[in-house]
């Protein structure tokens, strides 16, 4: 038997869910943001020698 306070839960659940991204739109996401890591991350220590000489 349901209780109000698992309806109360449900609708929180169901309100949370709904501002999720739609898995579509967090993979185009992901392809933008991942290459995007990856080139700044190799790019970081030589412009930091160059920048900081030490």
């Amino acid at each position: 038997m349901k209780t109000p306070q698992h309806a109360a839960l449900r609708v929180r659940f169901d309100r949370l869910v709904a501002r999720l991204p739609e898995p579509a739109q967090a993979l185009r996401l992901a392809r933008l943001l991942i290459p995007l890591c990856l080139v700044v991350g190799l790019l970081a220590a030589p412009v930091a020698r160059w920048l900081l000489p030490i």
